[in-house]
Protein backbone atom coordinates (compact mmCIF):
# COMPACT_ATOMS: atom_id res chain seq x y z
CA UNK A 1 0.00 0.00 0.00
CA UNK A 2 1.36 3.55 -0.92
CA UNK A 3 1.89 5.68 1.49
CA UNK A 4 -0.30 8.69 1.76
CA UNK A 5 0.79 11.56 0.55
CA UNK A 6 1.58 14.85 2.89
CA UNK A 7 -1.25 17.22 3.42
CA UNK A 8 -1.03 20.66 1.97
CA UNK A 9 -0.53 23.29 4.57
CA UNK A 10 -3.74 24.77 5.86
CA UNK A 11 -5.89 22.12 5.00
CA UNK A 12 -7.13 19.03 7.43
CA UNK A 13 -7.41 15.16 6.92
CA UNK A 14 -10.82 16.26 5.74
CA UNK A 15 -9.69 18.42 3.14
CA UNK A 16 -11.21 21.74 4.81
CA UNK A 17 -8.97 25.02 5.32
CA UNK A 18 -8.74 25.34 8.70
CA UNK A 19 -9.57 28.82 9.10
CA UNK A 20 -8.11 29.16 12.97
CA UNK A 21 -5.53 31.15 13.94
CA UNK A 22 -4.49 29.77 16.92
CA UNK A 23 -4.44 25.93 18.96
CA UNK A 24 -5.22 24.96 22.23
CA UNK A 25 -4.74 21.67 24.53
CA UNK A 26 -7.62 21.07 26.38
CA UNK A 27 -7.11 21.47 29.92
CA UNK A 28 -3.76 24.01 30.04
CA UNK A 29 -3.28 27.53 29.51
CA UNK A 30 -0.78 27.79 26.69
CA UNK A 31 -2.17 29.68 23.55
CA UNK A 32 -0.32 29.42 20.11
CA UNK A 33 -0.61 31.68 17.34
CA UNK A 34 -1.15 35.16 16.87
CA UNK A 35 -4.03 35.68 19.65
CA UNK A 36 -2.60 36.39 22.98
CA UNK A 37 -4.31 35.30 26.10
CA UNK A 38 -6.44 38.40 27.26
CA UNK A 39 -5.47 39.52 31.30
CA UNK A 40 -8.11 40.14 33.45
CA UNK A 41 -8.18 43.38 34.59
CA UNK A 42 -6.09 44.93 37.22
CA UNK A 43 -8.35 45.98 39.52
CA UNK A 44 -10.31 42.85 40.06
CA UNK A 45 -9.68 39.32 41.16
CA UNK A 46 -11.89 36.35 40.22
CA UNK A 47 -12.30 33.12 41.97
CA UNK A 48 -13.08 30.72 38.70
CA UNK A 49 -17.05 29.01 39.08
CA UNK A 50 -17.91 31.42 42.07
CA UNK A 51 -20.29 33.62 39.83
CA UNK A 52 -18.92 36.95 41.34
CA UNK A 53 -15.91 39.07 41.99
CA UNK A 54 -14.70 41.22 44.39
CA UNK A 55 -12.15 44.23 43.77
CA UNK A 56 -9.37 44.86 45.99
CA UNK A 57 -10.48 48.37 46.65
CA UNK A 58 -13.44 46.49 48.63
CA UNK A 59 -11.66 43.98 50.50
CA UNK A 60 -8.77 47.09 51.43
CA UNK A 61 -11.88 48.67 53.03
CA UNK A 62 -13.34 45.49 54.16
CA UNK A 63 -10.09 45.80 56.19
CA UNK A 64 -9.89 48.74 57.33
CA UNK A 65 -13.47 48.84 58.46
CA UNK A 66 -12.25 45.71 60.78
CA UNK A 67 -8.87 47.40 62.48
CA UNK A 68 -11.28 50.17 63.37
CA UNK A 69 -13.75 48.04 64.68
CA UNK A 70 -10.98 46.62 66.74
CA UNK A 71 -9.36 49.92 67.54
CA UNK A 72 -12.64 50.97 69.30
CA UNK A 73 -13.13 48.03 71.41
CA UNK A 74 -9.63 48.25 72.88
CA UNK A 75 -10.74 51.46 74.21
CA UNK A 76 -13.80 49.60 75.78
CA UNK A 77 -13.87 49.32 80.63
CA UNK A 78 -14.44 45.74 82.27
CA UNK A 79 -14.93 47.45 85.33
CA UNK A 80 -15.39 44.27 88.10
CA UNK A 81 -17.58 44.23 90.71
CA UNK A 82 -16.57 43.73 94.71
CA UNK A 83 -13.21 43.78 94.15
CA UNK A 84 -10.94 43.67 97.78
CA UNK A 85 -7.35 43.50 97.25
CA UNK A 86 -6.85 42.94 101.13
CA UNK A 87 -8.90 39.65 101.24
CA UNK A 88 -7.73 38.53 98.06
CA UNK A 89 -6.76 35.07 97.78
CA UNK A 90 -4.48 34.09 94.68
CA UNK A 91 -4.64 30.29 95.54
CA UNK A 92 -8.38 30.19 96.02
CA UNK A 93 -9.88 33.51 94.50
CA UNK A 94 -8.06 33.62 90.95
CA UNK A 95 -11.15 32.56 88.77
CA UNK A 96 -14.22 34.14 91.09
CA UNK A 97 -14.25 37.50 89.61
CA UNK A 98 -17.34 39.62 88.64
CA UNK A 99 -17.91 41.43 85.90
CA UNK A 100 -20.18 44.04 85.76
CA UNK A 101 -23.00 44.32 82.78
CA UNK A 102 -21.47 46.81 80.69
CA UNK A 103 -17.96 45.08 81.58
CA UNK A 104 -19.88 41.41 80.05
CA UNK A 105 -21.06 43.52 77.17
CA UNK A 106 -17.77 45.26 76.34
CA UNK A 107 -16.11 41.97 76.37
CA UNK A 108 -18.58 40.42 74.01
CA UNK A 109 -17.86 43.04 71.60
CA UNK A 110 -14.03 42.85 71.91
CA UNK A 111 -14.18 39.44 71.53
CA UNK A 112 -16.05 39.78 68.06
CA UNK A 113 -13.72 42.16 67.22
CA UNK A 114 -10.68 40.18 67.70
CA UNK A 115 -12.67 37.28 66.05
CA UNK A 116 -11.91 39.34 63.13
CA UNK A 117 -8.67 39.98 63.06
CA UNK A 118 -7.55 36.55 63.78
CA UNK A 119 -3.71 37.38 64.01
CA UNK A 120 -4.03 40.23 65.86
CA UNK A 121 -2.26 40.10 68.79
CA UNK A 122 -3.05 42.07 72.27
CA UNK A 123 -1.73 42.68 75.73
CA UNK A 124 -4.41 42.65 78.44
CA UNK A 125 -2.65 44.87 81.53
CA UNK A 126 -4.76 45.12 84.46
CA UNK A 127 -3.68 47.38 87.88
CA UNK A 128 -5.34 48.08 90.71
CA UNK A 129 -5.80 51.20 93.36
CA UNK A 130 -3.72 51.87 95.75
CA UNK A 131 -2.28 51.67 98.87
CA UNK A 132 0.22 49.12 98.04
CA UNK A 133 -0.40 45.96 99.05
CA UNK A 134 1.23 42.27 99.37
CA UNK A 135 -2.30 40.99 97.02
CA UNK A 136 -1.66 44.07 94.61
CA UNK A 137 0.46 41.85 91.71
CA UNK A 138 -1.65 38.74 92.41
CA UNK A 139 -4.90 41.05 92.06
CA UNK A 140 -3.86 42.74 89.09
CA UNK A 141 -2.11 39.39 87.54
CA UNK A 142 -5.48 37.45 88.00
CA UNK A 143 -7.94 40.69 86.45
CA UNK A 144 -5.51 39.92 83.49
CA UNK A 145 -5.67 36.20 82.89
CA UNK A 146 -9.32 36.26 83.81
CA UNK A 147 -9.85 38.52 80.28
CA UNK A 148 -7.84 36.66 78.79
CA UNK A 149 -9.80 33.56 79.95
CA UNK A 150 -13.03 35.16 79.07
CA UNK A 151 -11.77 36.21 75.07
CA UNK A 152 -10.68 32.79 74.74
CA UNK A 153 -13.99 30.72 75.92
CA UNK A 154 -15.78 33.23 73.84
CA UNK A 155 -13.91 31.76 70.36
CA UNK A 156 -10.54 34.25 70.61
CA UNK A 157 -7.32 32.62 68.49
CA UNK A 158 -5.70 35.40 68.80
CA UNK A 159 -2.39 35.10 70.50
CA UNK A 160 -2.81 37.45 74.06
CA UNK A 161 -0.74 38.60 76.81
CA UNK A 162 -1.79 38.63 80.25
CA UNK A 163 0.20 41.43 82.30
CA UNK A 164 -0.27 42.35 86.02
CA UNK A 165 1.24 46.11 86.54
CA UNK A 166 0.19 46.05 90.71
CA UNK A 167 -0.75 49.45 91.29
CA UNK A 168 -1.82 51.90 89.49
CA UNK A 169 -0.19 54.85 88.73
CA UNK A 170 -3.73 56.55 87.72
CA UNK A 171 -5.23 55.88 91.34
CA UNK A 172 -8.30 53.50 89.89
CA UNK A 173 -8.59 50.23 89.19
CA UNK A 174 -9.00 49.14 85.69
CA UNK A 175 -7.72 46.91 82.72
CA UNK A 176 -5.38 48.61 79.69
CA UNK A 177 -5.98 46.79 76.21
CA UNK A 178 -3.35 47.64 73.25
CA UNK A 179 -2.07 46.10 70.24
CA UNK A 180 1.60 44.14 70.39
CA UNK A 181 3.85 41.58 68.46
CA UNK A 182 4.22 38.07 68.84
CA UNK A 183 7.56 38.68 70.56
CA UNK A 184 6.25 41.14 73.31
CA UNK A 185 3.38 39.11 74.33
CA UNK A 186 5.79 35.76 74.89
CA UNK A 187 8.03 38.26 76.85
CA UNK A 188 5.41 39.56 78.55
CA UNK A 189 3.95 35.48 79.77
CA UNK A 190 7.76 34.81 80.32
CA UNK A 191 8.12 37.41 82.83
CA UNK A 192 4.53 36.90 84.55
CA UNK A 193 5.86 33.37 85.35
CA UNK A 194 9.53 34.31 86.31
CA UNK A 195 7.36 36.83 89.08
CA UNK A 196 5.02 34.06 90.25
CA UNK A 197 7.93 32.36 91.41
CA UNK A 198 9.75 34.74 92.53
CA UNK A 199 11.04 35.25 96.58
CA UNK A 200 8.84 38.25 97.03
CA UNK A 201 5.57 36.56 95.88
CA UNK A 202 6.27 32.94 97.27
CA UNK A 203 6.82 34.78 100.80
CA UNK A 204 3.73 37.33 100.17
CA UNK A 205 1.54 34.01 100.00
CA UNK A 206 3.09 32.01 102.94
CA UNK A 207 2.33 35.12 104.98
CA UNK A 208 -1.46 34.91 104.38
CA UNK A 209 -1.43 31.44 105.56
CA UNK A 210 -3.53 30.49 108.77
CA UNK A 211 -1.61 30.39 111.85
CA UNK A 212 -4.66 30.42 114.51
CA UNK A 213 -4.80 28.74 117.83
CA UNK A 214 -7.16 26.15 119.38
CA UNK A 215 -10.00 28.52 121.47
CA UNK A 216 -9.35 29.26 125.20
CA UNK A 217 -11.67 30.53 128.16
CA UNK A 218 -10.66 33.86 129.10
CA UNK A 219 -12.40 34.08 132.16
CA UNK A 220 -9.77 30.93 133.35
CA UNK A 221 -7.10 30.94 130.85
CA UNK A 222 -4.29 33.01 132.14
CA UNK A 223 -1.72 34.42 129.11
CA UNK A 224 0.92 35.03 131.67
CA UNK A 225 1.35 31.45 132.70
CA UNK A 226 -1.17 29.04 130.39
CA UNK A 227 0.18 28.21 127.00
CA UNK A 228 -2.29 28.56 123.89
CA UNK A 229 -1.86 25.59 121.55
CA UNK A 230 -1.56 25.93 117.73
CA UNK A 231 -4.38 24.41 115.16
CA UNK A 232 -2.57 21.43 113.30
CA UNK A 233 -3.35 23.84 110.45
CA UNK A 234 -1.24 26.40 111.80
CA UNK A 235 1.82 24.12 112.18
CA UNK A 236 1.81 23.04 109.01
CA UNK A 237 1.96 26.60 107.70
CA UNK A 238 4.48 27.65 109.64
CA UNK A 239 6.50 24.70 107.96
CA UNK A 240 6.18 26.32 104.44
CA UNK A 241 6.74 30.09 106.10
CA UNK A 242 10.19 28.98 107.64
CA UNK A 243 10.88 27.14 104.72
CA UNK A 244 10.38 30.25 102.22
CA UNK A 245 11.93 32.67 104.93
CA UNK A 246 15.13 30.69 105.09
CA UNK A 247 15.83 30.95 101.18
CA UNK A 248 16.40 35.15 102.29
CA UNK A 249 17.70 35.31 106.28
CA UNK A 250 17.85 39.23 106.16
CA UNK A 251 14.00 39.43 105.43
CA UNK A 252 12.17 41.00 107.84
CA UNK A 253 8.75 40.03 108.82
CA UNK A 254 6.22 41.63 111.48
CA UNK A 255 3.67 39.47 113.05
CA UNK A 256 0.29 40.70 114.55
CA UNK A 257 -1.78 38.82 117.27
CA UNK A 258 -5.32 39.36 117.49
CA UNK A 259 -8.17 37.33 119.78
CA UNK A 260 -11.74 37.45 120.67
CA UNK A 261 -14.43 38.51 120.55
CA UNK A 262 -15.80 38.67 122.87
CA UNK A 263 -13.99 41.77 124.58
CA UNK A 264 -12.32 41.30 127.48
CA UNK A 265 -9.73 42.34 129.22
CA UNK A 266 -7.00 39.66 128.48
CA UNK A 267 -7.70 40.14 125.05
CA UNK A 268 -4.56 42.45 124.20
CA UNK A 269 -2.20 40.65 126.51
CA UNK A 270 -3.24 37.52 124.46
CA UNK A 271 -3.26 38.69 121.43
CA UNK A 272 0.76 39.77 122.19
CA UNK A 273 1.27 36.30 123.93
CA UNK A 274 0.32 34.31 120.57
CA UNK A 275 2.32 36.81 118.34
CA UNK A 276 5.69 35.61 120.43
CA UNK A 277 4.16 32.25 120.18
CA UNK A 278 4.29 32.76 116.53
CA UNK A 279 7.59 33.88 116.49
CA UNK A 280 9.17 31.57 118.52
CA UNK A 281 7.73 28.54 116.22
CA UNK A 282 9.91 30.01 113.49
CA UNK A 283 13.07 30.54 115.05
CA UNK A 284 12.55 26.54 116.43
CA UNK A 285 12.36 25.84 112.87
CA UNK A 286 15.53 27.48 112.04
CA UNK A 287 14.21 30.49 110.84
CA UNK A 288 17.61 33.57 111.15
CA UNK A 289 15.27 36.40 110.22
CA UNK A 290 14.55 39.27 112.20
CA UNK A 291 10.70 38.87 113.68
CA UNK A 292 8.78 41.41 115.56
CA UNK A 293 5.80 40.27 117.50
CA UNK A 294 3.14 42.60 118.18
Amino acid sequence: RKPSAPLPIGETAMGDACSCDRARIPGDDLVWGDQAPKEAPSSQVGVAGDGFGWTVQEEAQKEQGRKKALEKALTLSFPFEGLDVASFDADKDEHKFTLTSEAAANLRALATALKACPKTCIRVCAHVSPPAHLNSAFLSLAMARFVREALQRNGCKNIIAAQGAGVSSYGHTGIELARCEAEEAASIDEEMNKLENSFEVRLAKVLRLDVSFEGVDLNNFDPDKDVSEFKDVASQNLDRIAQVLDESPDTCIRIFGYSGPPSHPNCVKLSHVRAQRVREALHSRGTRSTIAAM
